[in-house]
C-alpha cells in the first residue's frame, strides 16, 4: 500500500512546496492537501493517513481547533505541528505532539516523516 501524507496548510504555496519536497524524496508517495482543519476532518473521514502535517494559523479551523476536533483512531495518526508561530514549541508540548517550524526545520521535517514511514 502506498503511504499518504495528509497536509493542512492555508498556504497553496507551502502546501505545494511541501509536496514536491518529500515528492522528490519518498517515491509512490501520495500527498492529500486541505485548507483548514475543518476540509482536513472532512478527508479523514474518506481515508487514512500515514502522518498529518498541520500548520497552526488557519481560517475556517486553525490546527489547535482540529487536534481538539480529532475524534477516535484519528487521534492515533502521526501528527506534526509545522508553522511559523512563535508559540509553536508551547502549542506543540500542550498536545504532546513534534514540531518543525516553517522555513527553519526542513531536515527536521525530512527526519519525522522518514521516521512514520520507515517499516
Amino acid at each position: 500500500m502506498v503511504p499518504t501524507i495528509l497536509i493542512i496548510d492555508d498556504d497553496a504555496q507551502v502546501r505545494r512546496g511541501i509536496s514536491r519536497f518529500l515528492r522528490a524524496r519518498f517515491q509512490g508517495l501520495e500527498i492529500r492537501e486541505a485548507c483548514n482543519g475543518r476540509e482536513a476532518l472532512d478527508l479523514l473521514k474518506e481515508f487514512t493517513p500515514a502522518l498529518i502535517i498541520c500548520d497552526m494559523e488557519m481560517p475556517v479551523m486553525d490546527g489547535p481547533g482540529f487536534l481538539r476536533a480529532r475524534q477516535g483512531a484519528q487521534t492515533a495518526i502521526p501528527l506534526v505541528l509545522h508553522s511559523g508561530h512563535r508559540d509553536l514549541p508551547q502549542i506543540a508540548n500542550d498536545f504532546g505532539v513534534p514540531y518543525a517550524a516553517k522555513g527553519l526545520d526542513l531536515s527536521k521535517l525530512l527526519t519525522f516523516v522518514e521516521e512514520t514511514l520507515s517499516p
